[in-house]
């Protein structure tokens, strides 16, 4: 019981509540704050022993993220028909259309990192965070990859909700993801998505 309250407090922490009012920071920035917060959580041995008695993880971990503080390239991904992440013969009621948008932008990280198998998914979804903001910046959901020189990749979508609400949501690249051009992301991710750079 002790065990689940002090993991509950944990993921409450992580979490930032939305004011109501729009936000003056742009979504690249809301990013970086949430990268900063899954950086606090890797560097927390407290933080990680919460969440698991792996060693394994752990090492995976703080072998691979590296140093956040500045990305060299943000990417804007997105995937412009639902259809092509769910296959074109997918019949999908009206009413579920947007739930099946947000499922599948917030599952495209995690499914990067399965391909490096179990334990790599594991241990990238230990630190994965949360922000919750108003922003009328964007109006339908969207990826930022960060790229940084001496770290691995963050993933952190961003979903839409009600009244300019936006849900960001990080997850560490643990897998050989490439970053070097736009291109090899495309070719990557099964040539479904378009990329932008983010100014």
């Amino acid at each position: 019981m002790k065990r689940f309250i002090c993991l509950l407090l944990v993921f409450l922490l992580s979490l930032t509540g939305c004011s109501g009012q729009t936000s003056q920071k742009t979504l690249k920035e809301h990013g970086m704050d949430v990268i900063a917060l899954m950086d606090e959580a890797v560097k927390s041995e407290a933080y990680l022993q919460a969440f698991t008695a792996s060693d394994n993880l752990r090492t995976i971990l703080t072998d691979a993220v590296g140093d956040h503080t500045a990305p060299s390239a943000v990417l804007a991904i997105t995937f412009s028909k639902t259809e092509s992440l769910i296959g074109q013969d997918a019949a999908l009621p009206e009413a579920l259309t947007d739930v099946m948008q947000h499922k599948l932008y917030a599952a495209v990280p995690s499914q990067i990192n399965a391909m490096g198998g179990a334990e790599t998914l594991a241990a990238a979804s230990l630190c994965t965070m949360s922000k919750t903001f108003v922003s009328e910046e964007i109006s339908s959901d969207v990826i930022y990859l960060y790229s940084f020189k001496g770290g691995c990749p963050v993933a952190v979508t961003f979903t839409t909700g009600e009244d300019h609400t936006v849900s960001a949501s990080g997850m560490f690249l643990l897998v050989d993801f490439p970053t070097d051009s736009i291109e090899s992301i495309v070719d990557y991710l099964g040539g479904f998505a378009e990329v932008a750079l983010v100014a």
